[in-house]
């Protein structure tokens, strides 16, 4: 009695799904690892679209600076710096002087983001206004890759641009400060490696994820 023709389609659809599962896609990650990166970092995802980070006062921060550090040569990342709600009058808008108000004692989040978009999303914008109404410094950047900043995101690089910023808040502030390493989504894996490190280092670092 021959199987019925449904049985054959099942049996099909099962061989192939198979076949792309075991097969093809090994074979992409081999041959293809970019897409990889891609998937995981999803930078090329970019949400709202067409912003001047440059401009983070237009996402209704304030009072804010935005500025940019160089890793390492050739990768140079963006930053916004958001001041807490009652900080130390500033006598001008320039990074000198938010500087000078980033020594002001006030304990500094370092926030690391999660994959897609960039340090203009919406929701992370949001947690940045709740973060300044509790009178913390906020520094935000976008790794490698996304955003404004050059390059292309690994995870050491990433690592690595986290660390870079960490160090350079640590020279500005002394011990003036504690420093607050928070991570979302995969920022929080990033957040837990290189707090591991920064201990290593015996550098004080409290960790948020």
């Amino acid at each position: 009695m021959a199987a019925p023709s449904w049985l054959y389609t099942v049996a099909k659809t099962i061989g192939i799904t198979t076949a792309v599962i075991y097969v093809g896609i090994p074979a992409l990650v081999k041959f293809y690892p970019h897409l990889i990166l891609h998937a995981v970092f999803l930078n090329f995802v970019v949400w709202p679209p067409f912003v001047n980070l440059n401009q983070p006062e237009r996402f209704g921060l304030t009072p804010v600076t935005a500025f940019h550090l160089e890793t390492e040569p050739g990768v140079v990342v963006g930053v916004w710096h958001m001041l807490p709600a009652t900080p130390t009058p500033l006598l001008d808008n320039t990074d000198k002087a938010y500087d000078r108000a980033l020594s002001n004692g006030q304990p500094i989040i370092l926030y690391l983001h999660g994959n897609a978009g960039t340090r203009a999303g919406y929701h992370r914008v949001q947690l940045y206004k709740i973060l300044q109404n509790l009178d913390y410094h906020v520094i935000a950047l976008d790794y490698r890759g996304f955003g404004d900043s050059t390059g292309v995101p690994s995870e050491e690089g990433i690592c690595h641009d986290a660390i870079f910023l960490y160090k350079w808040l640590r020279r500005k502030v002394g011990e003036n400060a504690p420093i607050i390493v928070w991570g979302h989504s995969l920022g929080s894996g990033v957040a837990t490696r290189i707090s591991k490190e920064l201990c290593e280092e015996e550098l004080s670092t409290l960790l948020v994820l």
